[in-house]
């Protein structure tokens, strides 16, 4: 499927253009920092086309985008709870969550796109993001990949945490799938 690879391609590049912002500081944590960012993104997309919705499907839209957004404020915060567990508390900066908001957000909107759209192609890229990093922890696990600290992240509350949230994700890409089908 088109959609699901150009989410993949999207994850990838965005992981990379952010994490090469540390610059050897901190890296070991960019990848969840990046996640972090793509998360806090998404909630303010989902509540921004909470907003925006209308016409015929309009209030229906509306809770959508609701239920989807709410959702989301507990895995920010799980996150970002995380992340600071792990030591990685520099990488929860205010400037660089910013960053890593915007480079998303540039990432999977686009002028004209109907906000259905948006939101799905949003949602599949968190998804493809987290699989990625999902990835590089079992690599790391194997011994397959060597690098910095990592093997700290290698926890099992952190991946239930990810696989949590991409439970919950794989919900929202159904949601949102039938709403544009039924368009």
């Amino acid at each position: 499927m088109a959609f699901t690879e150009h989410a993949e391609t999207l994850a990838g590049k965005i992981l990379m253009q952010e994490v090469a912002i540390f610059d050897g500081q901190k890296e070991e944590y960019a990848d969840l920092a990046v996640f972090l960012g793509a998360l806090r993104s998404l909630y303010m997309i989902h509540q921004t086309h909470h907003w925006q919705s209308q016409g015929k499907e309009f209030y229906g839209d509306h809770l959508l985008f609701q239920r989807l957004y709410e959702a989301i404020v507990p895995e920010i915060d799980a996150v970002a709870e995380k992340l600071i567990g792990l030591g990685g508390i520099a990488t929860t900066n205010y400037f660089a969550q910013v960053h890593h908001m915007e480079a998303f957000q540039k990432a999977v909107t686009g002028k004209d796109q109907p906000i259905i759209e948006v939101s799905l192609l949003a949602e599949a890229t968190l998804m493809a993001m987290a699989r990625l990093i999902l990835l590089r922890l079992s690599e790391l696990n194997t011994g397959a990949v060597t690098f910095g600290g990592l093997r700290s992240l290698l926890t099992p509350g952190l991946e239930n945490m990810i696989q949590g949230i991409l439970d919950l994700h794989e919900s929202h890409l159904y949601l949102l799938g039938q709403r544009l089908a039924s368009h």
